[in-house]
């Protein structure tokens, strides 16, 4: 499954599930919420008469038909480890073309750690 993998030592496995799904919520947030696309138009794969806006470089990629925005999984791999990614044979050439899922990962790394700390209980802070 290519994805973003992370571990935190030390880190509650509720936290670190918590965390592992934020950003799988996030991935999918981004690819639906990204502003219009400025990218070629063209026809949605098996439609009539339905098109969809490419992305253009620097843009997270479109969905033409939700496959992809659909595939994110957050899945266990250990104690408290988890993979976030897509099962999608296309979604590692296009994040080399359309860099996504590290620039959402990275954005909201902050969040992830409040979630793993505790976000405010008497563990907050212990562990980074």
């Amino acid at each position: 499954m290519p994805a973003v993998t992370f571990a935190i030592a030390n880190g509650s496995a509720a936290g670190v599930q918590k965390a592992a799904y934020h950003v799988r919520n996030s991935i999918i947030v981004a690819l639906r919420n990204t502003p219009k696309r400025t990218g070629h138009v063209y026809k949605v794969p098996g439609s009539k008469n339905k098109y969809y806006t490419a992305s253009a470089p620097g843009e997270y990629p479109a969905t033409a038909t939700g496959r992809l925005r659909g595939s994110f999984r957050a899945k266990k791999i250990g104690t408290s480890s988890y993979v976030v990614g897509s099962d999608v044979e296309y979604v590692e050439p296009l994040d080399k073309i359309r860099p996504f899922m590290k620039d959402i990962f990275e954005k909201e790394s902050g969040e992830m750690k409040l979630i793993i700390r505790g976000a405010g209980n008497n563990l907050a802070g212990k562990w980074f």
